[in-house]
């Protein structure tokens, strides 16, 4: 989960709005978490897939200082290619 505050060292769960192997897109928002004072929708920070979700709703959750990764899609990754092979 990313830092929303240097202090932090953990975070609440609170919902998934997505579930794992459902496509997301870049901006929409994945989950919500609760600090100690506010409740927050984090954003995707791409477009992808997220995997390997093991955090259910009110588990407190270790604070990382990187974004979660989420895994691409084939169709995705087949346009990135094309796109690549036709400069």
């Amino acid at each position: 989960m990313p830092a929303l505050e240097m202090t932090e060292d953990t975070r609440t769960l609170v919902s998934w709005r997505k579930k794992e192997r459902e496509t997301v897109i870049k901006g929409e928002i994945v989950l919500k978490i609760e600090t100690d004072k506010v409740v927050v929708e984090l954003e995707a920070l791409a477009d992808g897939v997220p995997a390997g979700v093991k955090a259910q709703p009110s588990d407190v959750i270790p604070v990382v200082r990187r974004p979660p990764e989420l895994v691409q899609t084939r169709a995705r990754r087949r346009s990135q290619e094309v796109h690549v092979g036709e400069r």
